[in-house]
Formats: structure tokens, sequence, C-alpha cells
């Protein structure tokens, strides 16, 4: 072999391993959807993917967004859904976020722990609805970190 051509070898394998990541990576880029990522569901939160059943007790904030169909915003599912995440996960790792098509040109959030619920809270406007939401959580489970 040619001590030219020796880099090639290993540049066509590391393209190989990383060309699925990427591709994903890219889709969910475009389609704004979260869960095509590479490594979403180890990344995530488990009680995301455990359908609301939350192994460390039976309260658990629920957040539940009302996305307008007709919203003209800047703001895509994906950004809201990762800065609602950021904030709940630097406190807890008991929530799970759900999102739903209504008619309209609004976003709410609902947040839900046990029979309480607090808002509707405009995206600007959601860390009024974090901490209620972590004051309940914390009144009926007790601090989480």
């Amino acid at each position: 072999m040619d001590r030219e051509t020796d880099w090639i070898r290993p540049v066509v394998i590391l393209f190989l391993l990383a060309a699925p990541a990427v591709g994903l990576r890219v889709a969910s880029h475009f389609a704004d959807d979260p869960d095509l990522r590479p490594l979403a569901i180890t990344t995530g939160r488990p009680v995301a993917y455990s359908q609301g059943r939350a192994e460390a007790g039976p309260a658990m904030i629920e957040v539940s967004v009302e996305w307008g169909e007709d919203w003209a915003g800047a703001m895509k599912r994906a950004a809201l859904r990762d800065m609602i995440a950021r904030s709940l996960a630097s406190r807890t790792d008991l929530y799970l976020i759900r999102f739903q098509d209504v008619p309209g040109a609004r976003v709410n959030l609902y947040f839900r722990v046990g029979p309480n619920v607090f808002g509707p809270y405009p995206p600007d406007g959601m860390r009024d609805g974090v901490h209620s939401a972590l004051v309940a959580l914390s009144a009926t489970i007790g601090p989480s970190r």
C-alpha cells in the first residue's frame, strides 16, 4: 500500500459508522420530531417512555401543551419540548410532556400534579408554571434532589 492512500480506509470506516446517526439527526431536524434523534430513548427521561407510570412514586408532573394548528410563531415543537425538559430536568426526573393539536393560533401549557392543574401559560410565561408544578410535586412526594 502506498503511504499517501493509507488514510482512505479509516475515513471510509468512520463514514460508514457515522452515516446512520447523522442521517437520523438530519431527519429529526427537518421533521421537527425529537424521537428521531439518535439515542433519543436512552437520553430521554425514563418516565416519558413508561406511558406516565413513574417507578419512584404516584405523583409526577404532566405537561400538556396545546399547540394551535394555525400557530405562526417562531418557536417549533422540538424547541419548546427541549426548553420544558431542560427546565424540569434540573430539578426532577418525574415528568411527562404531551403535545395536543387544537384549533387556533395559540400555544398554551398546562402543568398537572395529581389533581392540581396550573395554567394556561404561554411559552414565554412557562417559568411560573414550572415553579408551581415543582412546588406541588415537592409538597406531594418531598424534595427530589
